[in-house]
């Protein structure tokens, strides 16, 4: 069954121009060479620290197996700093979902 993961960022103050270039130019194409599909991001309009993102997964054993890999790649390495100083980690939101059976995302 897919797994869908809701995560939920709150970008520092002034950072927001910066994390989406990063998230853009780095974060995209690096969940994608590890074959994490991004199915969309947005950022919450009532708050503008808010960024929102959902990436999906074939089942748990993916997520898992996927994440792993890329969170302990070089590619990841190099910008996790760059990452780290845009956002603030201990506002940090991951929801792991699981779509019902009349979803269009299956």
């Amino acid at each position: 069954m897919a797994v869908l993961e809701l995560r939920t960022y709150t970008v520092k103050p002034g950072r927001m121009a910066e994390w989406l270039e990063i998230f853009d130019k780095d974060i995209i194409p690096l969940n994608d060479a590890f074959g994490i599909k991004i199915l969309a991001s947005w950022r919450n309009v009532d708050k503008q620290d808010e960024f929102i993102w959902l990436r999906t997964f074939e089942d748990a054993a993916a997520q898992k197996s996927k994440s792993e890999a890329m969170y302990s790649s070089q590619q990841w390495k190099a910008m996790e700093e760059q990452v780290e100083d845009c956002l603030d980690q201990e506002k940090w939101e991951v929801k792991n979902l699981s779509p019902t059976a009349f979803s269009p995302l299956q």
